[in-house]
């Protein structure tokens, strides 16, 4: 059984020889980290989730504004930007960190539908049009969903069904039960 470190490097987590109940890891099962790769995550303010996207997500841990992860820079980093306080979005920190400063008339959008995720990969550089073009589609929540999916989901919840219930049943979040039931996403026409 093969699993990945935790931390988001990608290696495979190393297989436990014995059984460490402390932990609560047995013989032959995966470690969640390879070690000491748990303290890149806890250092770095953010930790892996399974959030329903194709990788874990990278949850920041920190402050948050409306969602969205925010992390103190420095003055001189704020004055550079040209903004008035010294704090700029966790996601955007940790992107910039990767491929270099982003173009200030660029967005970038969360591929995961994760506010508070700050996984690079899981973030799309792109203009203002096209981000609204990706939220008017209906389809860009979840890469698990698919029409039909989106209609069991429906009669789940007509039958009684909790968002919470449903959204463990597909393995994503409640958000994206709610916009289906709203018909905001995977939108079917009702006739009057």
């Amino acid at each position: 059984m093969m699993k990945l470190c935790e931390c988001g490097c990608g290696d495979p987590a190393p297989i436990s020889t014995k059984t460490y109940s402390r932990i609560g890891v047995r013989k032959g099962e995966p470690f969640r980290f390879i070690k000491y790769h748990h303290q890149k995550t806890y250092s770095k303010g953010y930790l892996p989730e399974n959030r329903g996207y194709l990788t874990s997500c990278w949850i920041w841990q920190g402050k948050k504004v409306r969602g969205y992860g925010r992390r103190s820079i420095t003055e001189k980093d704020a004055l550079e930007r040209g903004k008035k306080d010294a704090s700029i979005y966790a996601h955007v920190f940790m992107w910039e960190k990767e491929h270099g400063r982003k173009p200030s008339e660029m967005i970038l959008h969360h591929r995961c539908e994760q506010r508070d995720c700050v996984r690079p990969d899981h973030l799309l550089l792109v203009t203002s049009d096209d981000h609204s073009k990706i939220h008017h589609t209906g389809n860009h929540y979840s890469k698990k969903l698919t029409m039909e999916k989106a209609n069991e989901i429906r009669t789940l919840r007509e039958d009684g069904c909790t968002y919470e219930t449903i959204a463990r049943m597909y393995n994503v979040n409640k958000s994206n039960i709610a916009a289906i039931i709203k018909n905001r996403i995977w939108k079917v026409s009702i006739h009057t």
